[in-house]
């Protein structure tokens, strides 16, 4: 087809332009969020396999008898009115102690090595792909109908990774940000890294959202179109 007649059956079609439009914005945001996970990788603290930087240790202490333990308080209800549970007898210190070690950095085949997580970046780059894929359909029109049909299952996929992405790394970095800094001295690094990827993870799936029902008004709107063209009978 030539470039007069891409013009012309642009002219024809009244919502092209917003279905383009609206492809360019979550591209757009595509992008940004794709910017914010990258920057997430690189600040998350990496490390090699084995080393001893990988990890921290704890001193945690329980009770070997739970009535030796100090009086907590609940709020549990019984005929409606609030109780508190105490133990009857003086409580003392914890009589079993013991190291435990937990994560202060992903290990890694080196330091700079992100195999643990290859679920969030695969998550990112299969977001990325399918705004390109929606905004190039809707600029070339019904010659990539079959592509938009099948990038339907891919967006709801891309979304399915991008939460199992942000369980990964909220996973990968809860000891160095629930354990306070002096103990480690990655808790910045972990916060910022985990912060980005949410924000990533959240203008992803905004974008996401967006493109899924940019591609399935564009395509209901050329089959509707298929059915308003005049049928021709040559018998």
């Amino acid at each position: 087809m030539c470039i007069r007649d891409r013009v012309s059956t642009f002219k024809r079609q009244p919502y092209r332009k917003q279905h383009i439009t609206a492809a360019a914005v979550c591209l757009f945001i595509t992008l940004v969020g794709f910017m914010c996970a990258v920057v997430s990788f690189v600040t998350l603290p990496k490390c090699r396999y084995g080393d001893k930087d990988c990890y921290f240790q704890v001193k945690v202490c329980a009770y070997s008898d739970i009535k030796k333990a100090p009086p907590t308080l609940s709020t549990q209800l019984q005929g409606g009115a609030f109780f508190k549970e105490a133990s009857k007898e003086p409580s003392s210190a914890p009589d079993v102690c013991m190291m435990v070690p937990k994560i202060r950095s992903i290990e890694g085949s080196s330091e700079s090595g992100a195999e643990q997580l290859a679920v969030p970046i695969l998550a990112v780059a299969f977001s990325v792909v399918s705004p390109v894929v929606a905004l190039v359909g809707t600029l070339l029109g019904r010659w990539w109908i079959s592509a938009l049909e099948t990038l339907k299952i891919c967006l709801a996929a891309s979304m399915l990774f991008l939460v199992i992405g942000a369980r990964t790394v909220q996973k990968l970095t809860f000891d160095c940000r629930w354990w306070h800094n002096d103990l480690h001295d990655h808790s910045q690094k972990c916060h910022d890294g985990m912060a980005l990827y949410a924000a990533a993870a959240v203008l992803l799936f905004v974008a996401q959202l967006g493109t899924v029902g940019t591609v399935v008004h564009y395509l209901e709107h050329q089959r509707n179109m298929m059915d308003q063209r005049p049928m021709y009978n040559d018998l």
